[in-house]
């Protein structure tokens, strides 16, 4: 998210949460606020930026702000992951 912020030329700032951990079953997550300003078009492209990510992050709540000609989105968010499971060999049963 930082580079999409440089590449539109925002303000950002950024803290992440405590992580929660996945399964086979459920991807994990780790929670984040972040604070972005700057000029309305510059934000929305941020935001599509976000949106086709190669990762899958969830916005809520997005709060948009307006002061002059400068506005600003607070957020707080999710950034999931799938675990990482290795590979069974083929014609294998996974047991040496």
């Amino acid at each position: 998210m930082i580079a999409f912020a440089k590449k539109e030329n925002l303000k950002f700032t950024f803290a992440f949460g405590e992580p929660q951990t996945g399964s086979v079953s459920k991807a994990g997550s780790i929670a984040f606020t972040m604070s972005v300003s700057g000029a309305f078009n510059s934000l929305l492209a941020f935001l599509r930026d976000i949106e086709s990510s190669r990762y899958v992050i969830s916005l809520e709540p997005i709060e948009f702000f307006a002061s002059g000609k400068e506005w600003k989105i607070a957020a707080s968010g999710k950034v999931f992951s799938q675990p990482i499971i290795a590979p069974v060999p083929a014609g294998g049963d996974g047991q040496e």
